[in-house]
């Protein structure tokens, strides 16, 4: 018997620029976290300058740092945003 002829289908990904793509999924990401219920400004400010989050005495007291780009966070790569965004480690690699 003679083996069918197996045609492969088109690439849907085909012409689609992959980076750019990419990067507009993360900006729309970025933007649901911060704009969404609980995102960044509710604890770090409208300005993003830090602020008390919760100060009842001598129960809890929680302050959210500037992150601001000029603030303390200004000389931070890429990568250490990553590890304190998505996990919560700072740049003296503590949780």
């Amino acid at each position: 018997l003679a083996a069918a002829a197996v045609e492969t289908p088109p690439d849907p990904l085909a012409g689609v620029d992959l980076t750019t793509l990419a990067k507009e999924r993360a900006i729309a990401r970025g933007e649901a976290l911060i704009n969404g219920r609980l995102g960044c400004f509710d604890c770090h400010g409208e300005d993003y300058g830090g602020k008390v989050v919760v100060d009842i005495p001598p129960v809890m007291g929680m302050i959210a740092p500037n992150i601001t780009p000029g603030g303390p966070a200004k000389d931070m790569t890429d990568a250490e945003w990553v590890l304190l965004l998505r996990h919560g480690i700072g740049r003296d690699r503590q949780a």
